[in-house]
């Protein structure tokens, strides 16, 4: 994610972002060393995130493909303070909803699976964006179909 220092200067609004989660790295693996195996992409993800780039970006709605783990905190901070909103699936991506900035669109892509109430919800609240949460029946939806007309309305909404 570049940022250029006259986005910055000029306090711009930045694409929207859909949220990419990372490989699981050795120690996540069966008979690595985390106490549970299991991470990112092996948990749960979102697919067909690039075609729906290109057709948000078709629309005329900037939009990119955004992997956090492949990035520094400062860019990361950087990235989701600037964007215009978030998709992505729960997961602890989210986490970075208190760099963003009030009013961002938000869609979380819940699975039926995952149960307890989410706590990204009460984080975007406390956040003042404007949160949407869509639950799937599977931890590997693809985005690319329903999910694109509904970021599309989100994004165009208010």
């Amino acid at each position: 994610f570049d940022l250029e220092p006259e986005l910055i200067e000029q306090d711009a609004v930045g694409p929207l972002l859909l949220l990419k989660r990372s490989d699981a790295e050795e120690f996540y693996s069966e008979g690595g060393s985390a106490r549970f195996s299991g991470y990112g992409v092996t948990r749960r993800s979102l697919q067909g995130l690039d075609k729906v780039a290109a057709e948000l970006n078709a629309a005329g709605i900037s939009a990119q493909v955004f992997e956090p783990g492949r990035h520094t905190l400062k860019e990361q901070i950087r990235a989701f303070h600037y964007c215009s909103g978030m998709i992505g699936i729960r997961g602890a991506e989210f986490a970075n909803l208190v760099w963003v900035r009030p009013g961002a669109k938000v869609i979380m892509v819940t699975p039926d699976s995952m149960k307890k109430p989410s706590v990204q919800r009460f984080l975007g609240k406390v956040m003042q964006v404007e949160f949407s949460e869509v639950t799937v029946d599977s931890d590997h939806p693809d985005l690319s179909s329903a999910l694109s007309v509904l970021a599309t309305e989100v994004v165009h909404a208010g």
